[in-house]
């Protein structure tokens, strides 16, 4: 079944469902409009609740974009306490894929002195 099928089928629509109902935001930027489900792992018909993002269209755009298909929960996490820090969600996606933490760990230090 080709990947677009799929998020049409019967079994896609109440998984989504069932996950905007554990989490009715962005799981990065808690904004509650243009909503996406994200796979971790893309087993279609096997995926688990817990093993899906709920995702802003932005938000799931970036993810994309910088971490491809999947994103660890660390790497998550860090993006999270980026944007909650008051960093623009495009620029904590960028410093939060940049290696062991170099960038991320600089990052954090400056802002909690302020």
């Amino acid at each position: 079944m080709i990947y677009n099928q799929y998020l049409q089928s019967e079994h896609w629509q109440n998984k989504r469902v069932e996950k905007l109902s554990q989490a009715p935001i962005c799981q990065v930027c808690q904004t509650d409009k243009n909503l996406n489900i994200h796979h971790k792992d893309y087993q279609l018909f096997k995926e688990r609740t817990g093993e899906l993002l709920t995702l802003c269209s932005t938000c799931h755009r970036l993810l994309h974009f910088y971490f491809g298909k999947q994103i660890r929960h660390k790497h998550l996490s860090k993006i999270r306490r980026l944007v909650n820090f008051g960093i623009d969600r495009k620029m904590a996606f960028y410093i939060s894929s940049k290696g062991q933490g170099g960038l991320y760990t600089t990052v954090l230090a400056k802002l909690k002195t302020l």
